[in-house]
């Protein structure tokens, strides 16, 4: 029920922009366009994951925690994955607790929500403005545009916040636990290297 309501908000926000611009064609398919909210705002949401993913986004060089395993490690450029691979099967491994591991991935849940929010927010801006007959027959279009704008500002700085909190979490973990990710280190160094000796 909480992913449904999750995925129900960037749906609600980007069908709310096509009723400003349609208000006919909503109002008369309203149930159909009412029962396809969740299913419009899980598109949004697998959207922006998509767009999140092409541009390594959980692999990103910027990601705190992997930045700190990079420089722990003293990993160069030709192991660019690896801080990743570390992180990941260390975090997966029965070495860290599961309520950090279950809290990580909730936040992360929290983080991407948040973001196909302010990503449904910019999309609702755009149909609006794309809508030159909406401009003709609306007394204040700039405004509306605006506050689909200021929408996904709130969004975005709530995403931030959660994100900063997040990486802060993570980096606290690395240095906790910070045996465990250095065996994964030293078991994925062994096996990189038994792959470039054959």
């Amino acid at each position: 029920m909480s992913e449904l309501i999750w995925y129900s908000i960037p749906g609600a926000i980007v069908i709310f922009a096509l009723y400003l611009v349609s208000p006919s064609i909503c109002s008369s398919q309203a149930v159909v366009i009412i029962a396809s909210t969740p299913v419009l705002g899980y598109v949004v949401h697998q959207l922006y994951r998509t767009i999140f993913e092409l541009f390594r986004g959980w692999e990103s060089s910027r990601r705190p925690v992997l930045k700190m395993i990079r420089d722990t490690y003293n990993l160069d450029s030709s192991e660019r994955n690896s801080p990743f691979l570390i992180w990941e099967t260390t975090l997966y491994s029965d070495k860290i607790p599961n309520a950090f591991r279950d809290h990580n991935r909730a936040s992360w849940h929290y983080v991407m929500s948040f973001r196909s929010i302010c990503f449904a927010s910019v999309i609702s801006g755009f149909i609006i403005a794309c809508f030159p007959k909406f401009w003709s027959y609306q007394s204040h279009p700039v405004l509306i545009i605006c506050g689909f704008l200021a929408i996904g500002i709130i969004f975005w700085l709530k995403g931030k916040l959660t994100y900063l909190s997040l990486t802060r979490q993570e980096c606290a973990a690395f240095k906790k636990y910070n045996e465990a990710f250095k065996c994964t280190r030293e078991r994925i160094a062994m096996k990189l290297n038994r792959k470039n000796n054959t």
